[in-house]
């Protein structure tokens, strides 16, 4: 059965329900309020529709709408085109996805203040380490105690990947039910489970005006942005703890701190991607492994373009890092096996520096002039 619609959502006035005829899967909301003609009218501060019954909160309505697709069991929350004034941080959920009419036209303005959207895990237990992976699938641990703090709804991540959980045995043995790809350091590797955010999509708007950062996903699994403009807060976006995102004509522009940060990620296309005149940095990534960075630039920021500690497997092809204040890119140490088709023009310093242990790396096919320090420089 599809989700219920919810139509022009706006406190202190009835909330109009669309008919379950026209019922597609999600809740749409707009900033103004106004009625659809002929649609029936329900209890204020109330979504009813197919026996669902949500309380709302006065002044928070997307939160509403994406609480009630959340208790729905998944669906899409609408945006209409309009400026969506929000002052309380917004919470999301696996399997909710939170969708615009345009990046331009449908904006979420987080009034100076330092709400944001976040997508976070929960019931993190990460004790003990890890000593083996038979079969592909049999996991041992040493100091765990996993019968009393993870279930078969958590995930397990190892070597930068997520991986369900089949079956928990004792509190040193469990099963996966997803082969292990084999990228951890054994034994005594660390690894952490979660009940993990997971499936969804942000498409089609502008985050702005938050003096924290705008966009944060944490302890997450299969997202896709496509088509978002973030800027105008302290960061952009930091994504911690990740595997499987894309990421798809995604701009992080004029953030007074970095336009994005990327921690422990693997398994990842970030494509599209542009992060220009950020008051930082304009992409940091650290102990991203085995994932692409393509078509996509780091202009005019304050500091590096690109800046890379302990990352490998990593394609970044064609990628723009010109005029920024700091280095074109900067692989700062602990970087193996990066591959980096560039254009890189007019640094302040180097145009691209490899720091301390940077082993395998190469630059090809690629145009390299007039930056204030060296072209290439080994340090």
């Amino acid at each position: 059965m599809d989700n219920p619609v919810y139509n022009n959502v706006k406190q202190d006035e009835p909330i109009n329900v669309a008919p379950p005829a026209v019922a597609t899967g999600g809740v749409m909301i707009s900033p103004s309020g106004n009625p659809i003609p002929g649609s029936p009218t329900v209890t204020p501060n109330k979504f009813t529709q197919s026996g669902i019954n949500i309380q709302t909160v006065a002044g928070n309505n997307i939160q509403d709408a994406i609480d009630a697709m959340n208790r729905a069991g998944g669906g899409k929350v609408f945006l209409e085109a309009g400026t969506y004034i929000i002052n309380a941080p917004l919470i999301g959920y696996s399997g909710v996805d939170i969708e615009g009419e345009n990046q331009s036209t449908t904006i979420i303005d987080f009034n100076s203040t330092s709400a944001n959207i976040s997508f976070t895990g929960t019931d993190v237990y990460a004790i003990g380490t890890i000593t083996s992976i038979t079969s592909g699938v049999n996991v041992t641990g040493s100091g765990t105690s996993w019968l009393t703090n993870i279930t078969a709804d958590h995930q397990i991540f190892i070597g930068n990947t997520w991986y369900t959980i089949a079956v928990i045995l004792t509190d040193t043995t469990l099963t996966l039910s997803e082969g292990y790809q084999g990228n951890a350091a054994l034994p005594g590797a660390t690894y952490r489970a979660a009940k993990i955010i997971k499936d969804v999509d942000i498409k089609d708007v502008t985050i702005k005006n938050s003096t924290g950062t705008a966009l944060t996903a944490t302890d997450c699994r299969n997202f896709n942005i496509e088509n978002v403009k973030i800027t105008s807060n302290n960061k952009g976006f930091v994504f911690t703890n990740i595997s499987e995102f894309t990421t798809e004509e995604v701009i992080s522009v004029s953030n007074t701190s970095n336009g994005g940060e990327i921690t422990n990620a693997r398994i990842s296309n970030f494509h599209s991607l542009a992060t220009p005149s950020n008051g930082g940095i304009g992409l940091v990534l650290n102990n991203f492994e085995t994932g692409v960075v393509v078509e996509s630039s780091s202009n005019s920021n304050t500091g590096d373009g690109y800046n890379l500690t302990s990352c490998s497997g990593i394609v970044m092809d064609p990628i723009e890092a010109s005029a920024n204040g700091g280095q074109g890119f900067e692989l700062v140490s602990g970087n193996s096996d990066i591959r980096i088709n560039c254009i890189v023009n007019a640094n302040t310093s180097d145009g691209v520096k490899l720091t301390a242990t940077s082993d395998n790396c190469k630059i090809y096919s690629s145009k390299i002039t007039n930056n204030g320090g060296y072209g290439v420089n080994i340090a």
